[in-house]
């Protein structure tokens, strides 16, 4: 009962009280990005604030396909932003020579990822495009409609696509005519909605074969508990023409 108890001041202080708090000149870290100035009393609070806990492993397996294949200069798009991690650490490999533009559809987490880019210093970097690809357009999460539908043959050329939009992975492969060189994909599972998104790597592999892309990497790691309804398993392809 007071564990449930302490759940329960904590959703509450969250959502309300949390956001009033003065900030400090300490950051929260996700994947070695900062991610929110942490605000004062959450070391003292008996229960997780929305800046105290770090998460060092958040988005790895695409974190790390970034790093490794990504380079000085490239224009990198991505779908879909998110919070903006991965768009940071994309924007470090690219350098003062290259660029990312990235799609959200959430104006919650583009609001977010704005302030997640202008913490790490690559706003200069980093165009956030509020709105949904068109194979994404019947799955907003938040709960946020979007302003405007992007089809995906009007995205912006690009010398890298980082495909990260849990499902719409499928219908943006299906639009051949847009893909560029290189191509990182992350596919799980996605079992909270109807249809169910099943885990088919095999599909996603034999896709970007007929495209005519080859394999440069594929790794598989086990998914966060946390998210049941991701499955148990992800894999992020990295691939090339």
């Amino acid at each position: 009962v007071s564990a449930l108890f302490i759940r329960g001041v904590g959703f509450i202080y969250n959502r309300t009280i949390w956001s009033l708090i003065p900030e400090t000149e300490d950051y929260q870290e996700f994947n070695n990005v900062k991610r929110r100035r942490r605000r004062k009393f959450d070391k003292y609070v008996p229960f997780p604030t929305r800046s105290s806990s770090n998460s060092p492993e958040y988005e790895d397996n695409l974190g790390e396909s970034i790093r490794s294949y990504i380079n000085t200069g490239e224009t990198v798009l991505e779908v879909a932003t998110g919070v903006g991690i991965t768009a940071v650490i994309a924007a470090r490999c690219v350098g003062d020579e290259g660029k990312i533009i990235t799609y959200e559809g959430s104006k919650s987490r583009v609001k977010e990822a704005e302030n997640v880019v202008e913490l790490n210093d690559v706003i200069d970097k980093v165009e956030i495009n509020q709105g949904i690809v068109e194979s994404d357009s019947s799955r907003l999460s938040d709960g946020n409609s979007a302003d405007n539908i992007i089809p995906v043959s009007e995205l912006p050329s690009a010398d890298v696509f980082i495909i990260d939009c849990d499902g719409c992975e499928f219908g943006i492969l299906n639009n051949s005519g847009k893909l560029p060189k290189k191509i990182i994909v992350e596919h799980h599972a996605v079992l909270d909605i109807q249809p169910e998104i099943e885990y088919q790597p095999d599909r996603i592999r034999d896709r970007l074969y007929d495209l005519g892309y080859d394999i440069l990497s594929e790794t598989e790691t086990e998914m966060n508990e946390s998210l049941p309804q991701f499955g148990n398993a992800e894999t992020v392809f990295v691939a090339q023409k």
